[in-house]
Protein backbone atom coordinates (compact mmCIF):
# COMPACT_ATOMS: atom_id res chain seq x y z
CA UNK A 1 0.00 0.00 0.00
CA UNK A 2 1.42 3.38 -0.92
CA UNK A 3 2.35 5.95 1.70
CA UNK A 4 -0.38 8.37 0.57
CA UNK A 5 -3.05 5.68 0.69
CA UNK A 6 -1.99 4.64 4.21
CA UNK A 7 -1.93 8.29 5.28
CA UNK A 8 -5.38 8.87 3.83
CA UNK A 9 -6.81 5.74 5.53
CA UNK A 10 -5.19 6.78 8.81
CA UNK A 11 -6.82 10.21 8.61
CA UNK A 12 -10.23 8.68 7.91
CA UNK A 13 -9.89 6.39 10.96
CA UNK A 14 -8.72 9.30 13.15
CA UNK A 15 -11.60 11.52 12.03
CA UNK A 16 -14.04 8.67 12.68
CA UNK A 17 -12.73 8.29 16.21
CA UNK A 18 -13.10 12.02 16.81
CA UNK A 19 -16.69 11.84 15.56
CA UNK A 20 -17.48 8.90 17.88
CA UNK A 21 -15.81 10.66 20.82
CA UNK A 22 -17.89 13.78 20.21
CA UNK A 23 -21.08 11.67 20.35
CA UNK A 24 -20.32 10.89 24.01
CA UNK A 25 -22.46 12.84 26.46
CA UNK A 26 -20.71 13.50 29.77
CA UNK A 27 -22.55 13.02 33.05
CA UNK A 28 -21.67 15.77 35.50
CA UNK A 29 -22.74 18.87 37.34
CA UNK A 30 -21.28 22.34 37.87
CA UNK A 31 -22.31 22.86 41.52
CA UNK A 32 -20.58 26.17 42.23
CA UNK A 33 -21.42 28.82 41.32
CA UNK A 34 -25.17 28.31 41.11
CA UNK A 35 -27.12 29.62 38.14
CA UNK A 36 -27.94 33.34 38.30
CA UNK A 37 -26.00 33.71 41.56
CA UNK A 38 -24.13 36.77 42.77
CA UNK A 39 -20.39 36.41 43.34
CA UNK A 40 -17.64 38.54 44.87
CA UNK A 41 -14.28 38.05 46.49
CA UNK A 42 -12.38 34.76 46.38
CA UNK A 43 -14.39 31.63 45.65
CA UNK A 44 -14.32 28.30 43.86
CA UNK A 45 -15.76 26.87 40.68
CA UNK A 46 -16.47 23.23 41.47
CA UNK A 47 -18.51 20.17 40.65
CA UNK A 48 -18.13 16.62 39.42
CA UNK A 49 -18.13 14.64 36.19
CA UNK A 50 -18.02 10.88 35.57
CA UNK A 51 -15.40 9.06 33.51
CA UNK A 52 -13.38 11.79 31.83
CA UNK A 53 -9.73 12.45 31.15
CA UNK A 54 -9.83 16.18 31.82
CA UNK A 55 -12.13 19.03 32.80
CA UNK A 56 -11.97 22.46 31.26
CA UNK A 57 -13.65 25.63 32.51
CA UNK A 58 -14.38 28.49 30.14
CA UNK A 59 -15.12 31.95 31.51
CA UNK A 60 -16.25 34.59 29.05
CA UNK A 61 -14.75 32.58 26.17
CA UNK A 62 -11.34 31.97 27.81
CA UNK A 63 -10.73 28.38 28.88
CA UNK A 64 -8.30 26.47 31.06
CA UNK A 65 -7.81 22.89 32.21
CA UNK A 66 -8.69 22.53 35.91
CA UNK A 67 -7.66 20.04 38.61
CA UNK A 68 -9.81 16.91 38.34
CA UNK A 69 -10.02 13.68 40.33
CA UNK A 70 -10.79 14.66 43.91
CA UNK A 71 -12.78 12.20 45.98
CA UNK A 72 -16.56 12.55 45.74
CA UNK A 73 -18.23 9.58 47.45
CA UNK A 74 -21.64 11.11 46.73
CA UNK A 75 -21.16 10.44 42.98
CA UNK A 76 -20.52 6.70 43.32
CA UNK A 77 -24.05 5.58 42.39
CA UNK A 78 -24.40 8.05 39.52
CA UNK A 79 -20.95 7.29 38.09
CA UNK A 80 -21.17 3.53 38.57
CA UNK A 81 -18.58 3.13 41.29
CA UNK A 82 -15.60 5.44 40.75
CA UNK A 83 -15.42 8.20 43.36
CA UNK A 84 -12.56 10.41 42.09
CA UNK A 85 -14.84 12.63 40.01
CA UNK A 86 -14.51 16.07 41.60
CA UNK A 87 -12.98 19.20 40.10
CA UNK A 88 -12.27 22.65 41.45
CA UNK A 89 -10.76 25.97 40.46
CA UNK A 90 -9.93 28.74 42.93
CA UNK A 91 -10.92 32.13 41.51
CA UNK A 92 -10.91 35.77 42.53
CA UNK A 93 -14.29 36.80 41.11
CA UNK A 94 -13.20 40.44 41.32
CA UNK A 95 -10.72 39.81 38.48
CA UNK A 96 -13.68 39.34 36.13
CA UNK A 97 -15.03 42.81 36.90
CA UNK A 98 -18.54 43.98 37.69
CA UNK A 99 -21.39 42.54 35.65
CA UNK A 100 -22.66 39.33 34.11
CA UNK A 101 -20.27 36.49 33.19
CA UNK A 102 -20.78 33.07 31.59
CA UNK A 103 -19.07 29.92 32.87
CA UNK A 104 -19.04 26.73 30.78
CA UNK A 105 -17.77 23.32 31.94
CA UNK A 106 -16.37 20.74 29.50
CA UNK A 107 -15.39 17.08 29.95
CA UNK A 108 -12.90 15.92 27.31
CA UNK A 109 -13.92 18.90 25.20
CA UNK A 110 -17.69 18.25 25.41
CA UNK A 111 -19.87 20.79 27.23
CA UNK A 112 -21.81 19.39 30.19
CA UNK A 113 -22.86 22.49 32.13
CA UNK A 114 -23.24 26.25 31.73
CA UNK A 115 -24.22 29.07 34.04
CA UNK A 116 -24.35 32.84 34.10
CA UNK A 117 -23.40 34.76 37.24
CA UNK A 118 -23.22 38.40 38.30
CA UNK A 119 -20.05 39.77 39.90
CA UNK A 120 -20.04 42.81 42.18
CA UNK A 121 -16.74 44.26 43.37
CA UNK A 122 -15.94 46.89 45.96
CA UNK A 123 -15.58 49.86 43.66
CA UNK A 124 -14.02 47.85 40.84
CA UNK A 125 -10.95 46.83 42.83
CA UNK A 126 -9.63 43.30 42.31
CA UNK A 127 -8.07 42.89 45.78
CA UNK A 128 -8.85 45.71 48.21
CA UNK A 129 -6.45 45.88 51.17
CA UNK A 130 -6.68 47.47 54.59
CA UNK A 131 -10.45 47.20 54.89
CA UNK A 132 -11.83 46.24 58.28
CA UNK A 133 -15.32 45.85 59.62
CA UNK A 134 -17.46 43.75 61.92
CA UNK A 135 -21.25 43.86 61.87
CA UNK A 136 -24.20 42.22 63.62
CA UNK A 137 -26.94 40.82 61.42
CA UNK A 138 -30.01 40.94 63.67
CA UNK A 139 -32.63 38.20 63.35
CA UNK A 140 -30.50 36.11 61.01
CA UNK A 141 -30.79 33.29 60.12
CA UNK A 142 -34.14 33.38 61.94
CA UNK A 143 -36.01 35.82 64.22
CA UNK A 144 -34.57 34.23 67.39
CA UNK A 145 -30.88 34.52 66.49
CA UNK A 146 -28.27 36.89 65.14
CA UNK A 147 -24.79 36.48 63.69
CA UNK A 148 -21.68 38.60 63.76
CA UNK A 149 -19.78 38.92 60.48
CA UNK A 150 -16.27 40.28 59.86
CA UNK A 151 -14.45 41.27 56.68
CA UNK A 152 -11.74 38.70 55.84
CA UNK A 153 -9.16 40.20 53.50
CA UNK A 154 -7.72 36.87 52.31
CA UNK A 155 -11.18 35.80 51.10
CA UNK A 156 -12.20 39.28 49.97
CA UNK A 157 -15.50 38.59 51.67
CA UNK A 158 -17.31 38.40 55.00
CA UNK A 159 -17.15 35.43 57.37
CA UNK A 160 -19.37 34.52 60.31
CA UNK A 161 -17.45 34.97 63.56
CA UNK A 162 -20.22 34.42 66.09
CA UNK A 163 -23.68 32.86 66.33
CA UNK A 164 -25.82 34.64 68.93
CA UNK A 165 -28.98 32.88 70.19
CA UNK A 166 -31.78 35.10 71.44
CA UNK A 167 -31.69 35.96 75.15
CA UNK A 168 -34.84 34.77 76.93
Amino acid sequence: MSFLLRLCCGLVVALSLVHVANAWTPVGFLENPRKSSSQSGVGVISGWVCDTLYVEIEINGVSQIVPYGTERRDTSDICGGPIHNGFGLLINWNNLGDGEHTIVAFADGVEFSRTTITVTTLGGETFPRGIEGEFVLEEFPDPDTSVVIRWEESLQNFVITEYVPAQN
